[in-house]
């Protein structure tokens, strides 16, 4: 069921309330950012914004391709700032070029089965693990993230 623009901002009204609430854990955090990263990138598709436009990862100096291409994944450059390539640890891709990647910003996301995210949701969706655990995956190999 397609949702109006309506739902969701009522929707990403909801979840930026959760974020900013005291009493939540880093769970329910974790879950509430994920999802209004969904309803943002939903937003900007619906007016013509490439995904996270404008947005930088909390990992930019993680070399997003080249942990794709760790994990299997085949990426080309579609254009200029946008890579396109298979999802090969989740699915089969017939065009092969299910997953969307910028490195520029940080950002991937699989347009068959929706996952996607910064480079510690990609560890996390890779090993199957949480986003602390993929976090501390990353600061072991990369690094910590840099202070916003």
């Amino acid at each position: 069921m397609r949702r109006f623009s309506t739902d969701l901002l009522i929707d990403q009204q909801f979840y930026y309330e959760q974020i900013a609430g005291n009493g939540c854990d880093s769970e329910t955090r974790r879950v509430a950012e994920a999802r209004l990263a969904e309803i943002e990138a939903e937003l900007a598709r619906r007016n013509g914004q490439e995904p996270h436009q404008g947005q930088r990862s909390r990992w930019p100096h993680v070399p997003l391709l080249d942990l794709l291409r760790e994990f299997g994944a085949t990426m080309r450059e579609r254009k200029l700032g946008k890579w396109v390539g298979d999802h090969p640890w989740r699915h089969s891709s017939k065009s092969g070029e299910c997953l969307v990647c910028y490195p520029d910003t940080g950002f991937w996301k699989c347009m068959s089965c929706g996952v996607g995210g910064d480079a510690a949701e990609l560890v996390a969706d890779y090993f199957g693990c949480s986003y602390a655990e993929a976090c501390s995956w990353l600061e072991n190999r990369f690094g910590a993230a840099p202070s916003a």
